[in-house]
């Protein structure tokens, strides 16, 4: 069976012009949250699952132009709100958002490669239900004490003056 890696945009494209991929480091966590109670005691509650953070490192061989134009690709990856999909030999990772990246160049491993390591983390999305509140029966509702209204045109000052004069 042959290995797969890959960074993939939402549309199944290879995320920039990579060589190859180096390797990757997986991450994931929980946090258990802890509050103090009486006699020095704590209390836990429920468990909390965090984003997981997958670090690649992006290989790029050839021309100098050819790297800054993949540097420039993946700046601007960091700044947006694109995700991707992070493929590695033993997990798929969907809705990965790059958050970080170093990028080096030696002489020992060759000063035409590039290695990238990209840091990508998990993006959680939460379904809100946003209900709305509907009265059964909107009429049944209690009239709210308004108080008296003072007219403040100049044709309801006229109206009250008229009603003044004739008694009403």
């Amino acid at each position: 069976m042959k290995e797969l890696w890959a960074v993939l945009d939402s549309k199944y494209q290879r995320f920039c012009n990579y060589t190859s991929i180096g390797g990757d480091d997986i991450s994931a966590e929980t946090d258990v949250p802890t509050e103090p109670i009486e006699n020095g005691k704590l209390a836990a509650y429920n468990k909390i699952i965090k984003p997981f953070q997958v670090k690649v490192t992006l290989l790029f061989d050839g021309a100098y132009s050819n790297q800054e134009q993949a540097l420039a690709q993946i700046e601007a990856a960091r700044q947006g709100t694109a995700l991707f999909i992070v493929v590695t030999p033993s997990q798929v990772f969907k809705n990965c958002s790059l958050v970080n990246y170093d990028y080096t160049r030696s002489q020992s491993g060759g000063a035409h490669l590039l290695a990238v390591d990209c840091s990508f983390s998990e993006i959680l999305s939460v379904n809100q239900n946003k209900g709305r509140y509907v009265p059964k029966n909107p009429t049944s509702a209690n009239k709210v004490a308004e108080g008296k209204k003072q007219q403040t045109t100049a044709i309801g000052a006229v109206v009250k003056s008229a009603r003044e004069r004739a008694g009403k």
